[in-house]
């Protein structure tokens, strides 16, 4: 399974980083995993969620 970095998910769906911190802040990401360091550790299926959250805001 791959895991990427909070800057990795944020230049593939480009947004800033920030954005993503937000969403996981109010609960709309709530399983993204921690690596040994405390630092996100985003796996595929995440992607996904960020997907649904960026259509819904789209849709407004």
């Amino acid at each position: 399974m791959s895991y990427y970095s909070i800057g990795e998910v944020a230049d593939k769906m480009h947004m800033p980083a920030s954005t993503i911190r937000y969403y996981e802040k109010q609960g709309l990401l709530p399983f993204v995993d921690r690596d040994e360091n405390g630092r996100r550790a985003f796996k595929d299926n995440d992607f996904n969620f960020l997907e649904v959250i960026n259509c819904m805001k789209k849709a407004g």
